[in-house]
This record gives C-alpha cells, structure tokens and sequence, in this order.
C-alpha cells in the first residue's frame, strides 16, 4: 500500500515570462510547514517548462525535477513536483503558480518509491475531446480532473482576490488520489498491449484459450504467441487454484460424520412426513418430555414392565419396551400410557380421530 505525501503552496504570482519559483520541500524526518501554514524549506529553482505565452485561457500543469534542486540527503523520497499555472488573460502582466511537492514510500517495508518522467508523463496522458459540457482541447489528465473538479475555478478565484490565501488542499487530495491508484499498477504495460481501449488490453505475449471448457477442465488456457512456432523455448508449470468461499467443503472425519447426522435426520423427517401424508395422522399432543412424564403420572401402574425401578435403572432393558398411548378404562375421555402386555396392550382403546379429550 502507497503512501502518498503532497504538499502544495499557497499561490505564487509570476510575470509573463519568469520561470524563477518558490518550491517548498518534504523532509523524510522533519516538519515542513509551520504553524501559521508556511513551507520550512522552500527552495528558488528555475522551472524551464512554464508557459511563455502572454495568453493561457486554462490552467496548466506539468511536472518538474526536484532532485537537481534539492540538498544532499534533504529527501530521499522526493523526486518530483507538480506545477500548477492559473488561466491568465491577454491584458494581464502576472499569473498565479502553485507548486506542490511529491513523495511517496511503502507503507509496510518503508521503501521510498522513485518517479521517472516517463511513467509521470503516461498517467498524464492527453484526454479524449469528446467531453460534453466540456472544453478539454488537448488537457492532460491533471488538467482534466483539475477543471472537472472545479479546482481551477477556485485557483481563479484566488488569483483575482490578488494573492489571497485560498484552499489548496483540493490539488493535494487529487494527487494523492491519482498517485495512489497509479503506484499499484506500475508494470501493467509490460503485460498488457496497450495500444487499445482500457477495456479491452490483451494480455502482450499470451493469447487466451477459446475453449472455456479447457479452463474449467485445469487444462491449458494461456499459451505464448509463438508457442506453435518453438514449444520447446517454454517450460510448462501447472497450478491448481482452490477457491472457497460460504460452501460447505468437508475434509476431516468430523465433516463426515456431521453429515451422516445430518442426513439421517433428513430421512427421518422425510419418512415421518410420508407417513402423516399417507395416513392423514398426525397429534400435537406428547411433543415435549414434560408433557409425557405428566402423563405418566395419570397412568395405571405398567405392571412387571417397570418392576423393581423404585431405587434406580441399572438395566438398558427397561428403555427397550415399547409404550403407546391409550384410552382409559375407567374414564372414557381420559389417555394414559400402556405398555405391550397381556394385561395392557391386548385390552387397549383406540383414540379415536376428531374426538376431545382431557374433559
């Protein structure tokens, strides 16, 4: 990750034809401003590349060496800086200058990252005419982005208010913005044609498969240019991608065993569900533990089944038998519970559908 350090001066009036500026400095391990917001360090350099002309109908940016200027050891990651040149009318002898500073480093290795002029030039470029509402006649990307903006109305103002402190701090978020999405990409043309459209870059010296089923089947989908011309000139590496994400992936014997749980529970919902739909049977009596010990309460005694429990269970036998739920024989809407013996299960009452009980 990019960190990006812009400091940009308030604005610095110059005659028609002076290239003598005022440009402040970012030390790597001091303070560059004061209190009251003027620059520490500011150096006289000579910027060769400021308009001549007596007639600028919109603002002017270019970029200028820092480093033949500064002291030895001053700023190690200060190489170049950005000029801002105000519109200035024919009639007018002076235009406002802003200079603003560049520094940039790696945040985690604490790297200072070296500009060159071409690379500054390329995220500069010349913007396409076809803008509406728009006179973008040759402007760079700065002076696009700058006059879309409305910066450039607000360097104006300053400079009709004849050299009145105004904000500068929207030229240095829009450096620092630029900057930072820059820096990440530094390299792509390297891999990229871009002699086309953002949108549709090739990749330079690789053409894609395609066959989409040769990607998804983890065969090959780049191959070289000239890969039919000289295989032989390539190693081939293969690499395999997992990608995971909120699916359920299992890979341990816990994975597998939570899913035979799980779907035996499946089944065991799904034949109950049949059995109520093909039987049109079905109670919300008995659902929780409490109601059936409840129940148990109001039963007949279950006979030799529970025998001997009175002090404890130490046998699992006594959980093996079956018990079902029938109607009293001595009160007619009242359920109890019976076990599967002579003297209970075989003289059992049925419940009957639709019938209330419990009265």
């Amino acid at each position: 990750m990019p960190a990006i350090r812009v400091l940009c001066s308030e604005g610095q009036s110059l005659r028609t034809g002076s290239q003598i500026v005022s440009f402040p400095v970012l030390p790597d391990h001091e303070a560059a401003i004061s209190p009251k917001g003027t620059a520490l360090h500011p150096h006289d350099v000579e910027v060769a590349d400021l308009s001549t002309s007596k007639s600028l109908n919109a603002i002017r940016i270019s970029w200028f060496d820092l480093r033949a200027a500064l002291l030895a050891n001053e700023s190690e990651s200060l190489t170049y800086g950005l000029v801002y040149e105000s519109p200035r009318r024919l009639n007018d002898c002076f235009r406002m200058c802003y200079r603003c500073p560049v520094g940039a480093s790696l945040c985690l290795v604490s790297i200072s990252v070296a500009f060159n002029r071409e690379w500054l030039d390329a995220i500069n470029s010349k913007v396409p005419q076809s803008t509406p509402g728009h006179n973008l006649d040759g402007a760079t990307a700065f002076e696009a982005l700058t006059t879309l903006a409305g910066i450039e109305s607000n360097l104006t103002d300053q400079m009709a208010a004849d050299g009145a402190s105004a904000s500068i701090l929207y030229p240095e978020y829009l450096i620092a913005s630029v900057l930072s999405d820059a820096i990440p990409r530094i390299g792509s043309y390297r891999s990229c044609n871009i002699s086309g459209p953002i949108d549709e870059w090739p990749l330079l010296y690789y053409s894609a498969s395609p066959y989409q089923n040769n990607i998804m089947a983890w065969s090959c989908a780049l191959k070289p240019s000239d890969y039919d011309l000289d295989p032989h000139k390539y190693t081939k590496m293969q690499m395999q991608v997992t990608v995971t994400g909120y699916g359920y992936q299992s890979s341990t014997s816990s994975d597998y065993l939570s899913l035979v749980v799980l779907i035996t529970h499946l089944l065991l919902a799904l034949m109950h569900t049949m059995y109520i739909i093909s039987t049109r049977r079905t109670s919300g009596c008995g659902d929780t533990f409490s109601e059936l010990v409840a129940l148990a309460q109001q039963s007949q005694p279950a006979g030799n089944k529970l025998r001997n429990i009175c002090t404890g269970i130490n046998r699992l036998e006594r959980f093996k038998h079956k018990v079902r739920i029938k109607v009293s024989e001595k009160h007619a809407q009242h359920l109890e519970l019976a076990f599967r013996e002579a003297d209970q299960y075989e003289t059992r009452q049925y419940v009957a559908l639709g019938e209330k009980y419990g009265g």
